[in-house]
């Protein structure tokens, strides 16, 4: 119905379909893909997240892949040849169709995402500049980076045998459909250790990019307040939040790994309020994966079969400076942080947000800082900072944030 492509183009495509859910009818469907192969889905148990995002505004439909076709379809790209221009091997790639559109009008912007190895992507998600956020994997170690990346050296075996079990590094890209080809790239950086390290689901949380998969790194970078440090087996999920919007490269924002086991895996992500909700398998048998009292299944039903998992993990957005947590950064917030401090109220429910001039420490400074910002022209809060949002520079996890009542 109304296709972009309308026949085969290969070995195999990748297709998309419309269906109105009311009357039940495929309103919208096509091929997308070269004279080779092009897949939505990764062999073996990394199955991915959602590779498909709807803009709810104009109807477009943004979607990423891999693909091992050097004539995929590609218009404004980023990168318009296979392999980082060897034109063999399999790259990810990302493109938007609008279905309102007729034939090959459909297209708006197609492009290949990789190096000279090979590359996947299994997630994307559209950001509220109107950008485009990709996760996977990459075999490559010229796979394109940004300056402000988390890691730019990439830490696994360039080869690939179809499996993800091999030594990857997974990667967070960001690109911006709408610039000219050489300024797409707003953010990339690799996340892994050595082993192998596939991420399979993205969302924007207020500027922050979340992504989750699975590492059988024993040296996986964590933060300092990760939920577990290192994997203590072969396999564990991993969860990461970077900052695209941060000037320069350093830590991620938050990193854990989860579990342990010889097969766990986290499939995707979806945020609810404050909460994060991941969904995946386990075949680990009690103990390994953790569960929380009342959980309504706390150990494997035995044998080699898969569990289903679901895990919350809360974060609490605050506002910098906002110490008595009213929305706003007026005099009162630096008399709260005061009270706090030297009063008789103890510490508030957010030291974080008390902690004005984000040095990662809670002190008769922070007061000093909000109250120079206000009448002093001295230097702004940093973020999350007008707005609720994540803390991007987790300074220290010593400082607690259990609730904060100004934001959502």
């Amino acid at each position: 119905v109304n296709p972009y492509q309308d026949t085969l183009g290969g070995i195999r495509d990748a297709f998309l379909s419309r269906i109105d859910l009311t009357s039940g009818a495929l309103t919208w469907q096509t091929y997308f893909g070269g004279t080779n192969a092009e897949y939505f889905f990764q062999n073996g148990n990394f199955e991915n997240g959602a590779m498909v995002a709807v803009d709810p505004n104009t109807n477009t439909v943004t979607f990423c892949g891999r693909t091992y076709s050097e004539d995929l379809p590609t218009l404004n790209a980023f990168d318009s040849t296979l392999g980082n221009g060897t034109g063999s091997g399999v790259d990810a790639f990302v493109s938007r169709l609008d279905p309102t559109q007729t034939g090959l009008n459909q297209l708006l912007w197609s492009t290949f995402l990789g190096g000279d190895s090979a590359d996947a992507a299994f997630a994307i998600c559209l950001t509220a500049n109107n950008c485009v956020a990709v996760t996977g994997y990459t075999f490559s170690a010229n796979f394109p980076m940004t300056p402000n990346a988390i890691d730019t050296s990439f830490c696994g075996t360039p080869f690939f045998d179809g499996t993800a079990l091999d030594e990857n590094d997974g990667f967070i890209a960001v690109l911006d459909p709408n610039q000219p080809p050489s300024d797409q790239l707003r953010y990339s950086t690799f996340v892994g250790g050595c082993g192998a390290d596939p991420l399979v689901d993205v969302e924007d949380w207020s500027g922050l990019l979340v992504a989750c998969g699975t590492t059988t790194s024993g040296d996986f970078p964590t933060t300092m307040d990760a939920l577990q440090s290192s994997i203590n087996s072969t396999i564990a999920c991993s969860l990461v939040v970077v900052d695209p919007g941060a000037a320069s490269g350093g830590s991620p924002v938050f990193s854990t790994v989860f579990g342990d086991s010889a097969d766990v895996i986290w499939k995707s992500l979806d945020r609810l309020g404050k909460t994060l909700v991941l969904g995946g398998l386990t075949v680990s048998t009690a103990g390994w994966y953790p569960t929380t009292p009342g959980a309504i299944q706390a150990n494997h039903a035995g044998g080699h079969n898969w569990d289903m998992v679901f895990t919350e993990i809360r974060f609490d957005a605050f506002i910098r400076s906002d110490c008595n947590e009213d929305g706003g950064i007026d005099i009162a917030d630096a008399v709260a942080s005061l009270d706090h401090l030297f009063g008789p109220t103890g510490p508030p429910s957010c030291e974080d947000a008390c902690d004005s001039n984000d040095d990662g420490l809670w002190n008769i400074a922070d007061p000093v800082h909000t109250l120079s910002y206000l009448f002093s022209n001295g230097a702004s809060p940093t973020g999350p900072f007008p707005d609720c949002g994540l803390d991007p520079t987790n300074e220290s996890p010593t400082l607690a944030c259990a609730s904060f009542g100004a934001c959502p």
